[in-house]
């Protein structure tokens, strides 16, 4: 059986990024422009969603090894501002931990989203993540929500999910990791979360953990 241990929150404004270790590790971060992350050995990135050069949002995933150090570092081709979260999670399929996972950028106008316009923005409230689909029972299901604009802070409510971590660097950029076991395999409606007061763009991204055969 999947499960949450621990999480961990950061917020940074240099070149890079700082995770503290942990048995399973699924860290993500959001950055205010669109720079290369140099992630360290052994992390593996899962996806990236991006909104022009406003906001990104990027997942890894890595297994715990016997001689890993006290701590991860991220570094990026130029300046970062922007939070930082990590969550540990035991019982994992460490040979195949991912089982589906989808990004999506919630800023709804298309037209507006192709000019990058930032004073153009239509966000939906609740923030939806995509749909996924599973392929076996008691996977955990983990979203991770990141907001841009002024208005973004430690606000987060994912109703229908575990809130587990949120973070901001108080410069309006937050994010939130949440998770919920499946208690089935199939289909699964997007995930909502909001953030009050109302952000310029949330970026979100979905992804189920596979549970390793003989549960533990």
């Amino acid at each position: 059986m999947v499960a949450f241990c621990k999480g961990a929150g950061f917020r940074e404004r240099s070149q890079w990024l700082e995770m503290c270790p942990s048995r399973t590790r699924y860290g993500n971060s959001t950055v205010s422009a669109l720079p290369t992350l140099q992630e360290p050995a052994g992390w593996t990135l899962l996806g990236r969603v991006q909104y022009c050069s406003a906001a990104t949002l990027a997942l890894y995933t890595h297994a715990v090894m016997a001689g890993d150090g006290s701590s991860s570092t991220w570094t990026a081709s130029m300046a970062v501002y922007g939070a930082a979260t990590v969550a540990a999670y035991s019982g994992v399929d460490t040979a195949m931990p991912i089982d589906t996972s989808a990004g999506l950028d919630d800023e709804a106008d298309a037209s507006c989203t192709a000019q990058c316009q930032s004073t153009c923005y239509t966000v939906p409230s609740p923030f939806p993540t995509a749909a996924i689909s599973t392929t076996s029972v008691d996977e955990l299901i983990v979203a991770a929500f990141a907001g841009w604009g002024p208005n973004s802070a430690n606000n987060w409510s994912v109703p229908a999910m575990t809130l587990r971590q949120q973070i901001d660097d108080t410069l309006g950029r937050s994010e939130a990791l949440s998770d919920l076991r499946s208690s089935s395999s199939g289909s699964f409606s997007p995930y909502s979360a909001t953030d009050p007061p109302a952000p310029y763009d949330v970026l979100t991204f979905v992804f189920a953990l596979r549970p390793r055969l003989g549960g533990g």
